[in-house]
């Protein structure tokens, strides 16, 4: 009785020490799949880049192209459309304060406006306004700069 007792007892110890070793291996396992699936993803991101940057003459361009920057409206700013229209007085981008005789851009799918160098920055990496994120690329496309001076609700 004693010698089946410790059959089974010795039994028991190898399965439990089979799984007291397989388990830890298992979750290494799992987590060497998912760190190779990883970099793969990273890697496929990569490639994606590298192919945009190709496609774009070395350059990695997501915003608005020059032309479609200059089809934006501008205008300089005068204090007469700062009380009339109640225009920001500052740019958000710089934080500046607006001038008079500052030469801004208007963005027309939102009618926010900013200095020209500090929007033209922006919108050549991003194709959105930087204050209400609204698409500027579609607006760019439709609209032709009109004069070098726009009017505002004068």
């Amino acid at each position: 009785m004693a010698l089946v007792l410790f059959g089974v007892a010795a039994r028991i110890m190898i399965v439990s020490s089979i799984i007291t070793a397989a388990v830890p291996l298992a979750a290494v396992g799992v987590l060497v799949v998912l760190q190779a699936l990883t970099v793969c993803r990273a890697f496929k991101g990569l490639l994606r880049s590298a192919s945009t940057i190709e496609s774009h003459g070395g350059r990695s361009h997501k915003g608005l192209s020059s032309e479609e920057l200059e089809r934006l409206p501008r205008f300089n700013f005068c204090e007469a459309q700062n009380i009339k229209e109640s225009v920001l007085t500052n740019c958000t981008i710089c934080l500046d304060v607006f001038q008079i005789g500052d030469i801004c851009k208007l963005l027309p799918s939102c009618g926010h406006s900013f200095h020209t160098h500090c929007v033209d920055n922006w919108l050549l990496m991003n194709p959105i306004c930087p204050l209400c994120r609204t698409s500027v690329a579609a607006a760019a496309a439709h609209r032709r700069s009109t004069a070098s001076a726009v009017q505002i609700g004068i």
